[in-house]
């Protein structure tokens, strides 16, 4: 029984004990906690690399001590993942696993018509959101996702071996007699060696000749229609192979 007469419970009009009672008069409401040791900003160094990492409330940073949690980078280390300055990316050992993993895969033609299906019906700005994503897009990350391709149709077509893409008959006659023209021998193509691949960009060239460095490409009409990836691959071959870059269109 309290000085109220009552177990200070809620039942037949019982007074809690500590109705109107606070901080000030009362020593009870006054036990000190260790979440009082902390104030805004909330922070504590990675107990591994010493990096300084901030909290958005109190009682994730206590738990975060309890834990003895270490940044990201430092709990991912080892795992597969890289850190950049602010995001993490797969490496290669990931990349690998991941490539294995869909290898053999064959997508039934059930789930092909949904992804038409659903590729129809993306919204417009959904499609432009895609559409300014890849003209973002750095060479490199370019580059890796061509390489990628090309090795997936090696893997599945050609047994893992060297892929032989598809040439227009006519431009072999009019590559040749460009080469003539330029008293040049040597020029691989299509149907003389096959076309000169550079393995480290991942393109093929229609004609190519080592001992002038000279790239010659044909451009059918439909070229037209993609002037700015065309040129952007121009300029990389050219960088690449400090070559002279021949185009004869159509």
């Amino acid at each position: 029984m309290n000085e109220n007469g009552n177990n200070g419970c809620f039942i037949k009009g019982g007074v809690p004990w500590n109705k109107g009672t606070t901080k000030e008069t009362n020593t009870q409401l006054r036990k000190p906690t260790k979440y009082i040791e902390y104030s805004s900003p909330y922070e504590r160094e990675c107990p591994k690399c010493g990096v300084l990492l901030t909290y958005s409330t109190v009682y994730v940073l206590i738990s975060a001590i309890d834990n003895n949690r270490k940044c990201n980078k430092c709990a991912n280390e080892g795992k597969g993942w890289q850190s950049s300055s602010t995001t993490y990316e797969r490496t290669d050992v990931i990349n690998k696993k991941s490539s294995e993993a869909r290898m053999g895969v064959v997508v039934s033609e059930e789930a092909r018509k949904n992804m038409s299906i659903a590729k129809q019906n993306m919204s417009e700005e959904t499609k432009q959101k895609m559409s300014i994503a890849k003209q973002n897009m750095s060479e490199e990350t370019r580059k890796k996702m061509r390489l990628s391709a090309i090795q997936r149709i090696s893997d599945a077509k050609y047994s893992g071996n060297q892929v032989m893409p598809s040439y227009n008959i006519t431009s072999i006659s009019i590559l040749e007699q460009k080469a003539k023209e330029l008293n040049i021998v040597d020029l691989q193509h299509a149907e003389n060696g096959g076309e000169y691949f550079i393995n480290e960009l991942g393109y093929w060239v229609d004609g190519y000749s080592k001992d002038k460095n000279i790239v010659i490409e044909y451009y059918e009409k439909f070229h037209n229609k993609k002037i700015k990836r065309d040129l952007r691959r121009q300029k990389e071959i050219i960088k690449f192979l400090n070559c002279e870059f021949i185009i004869i269109k159509e």
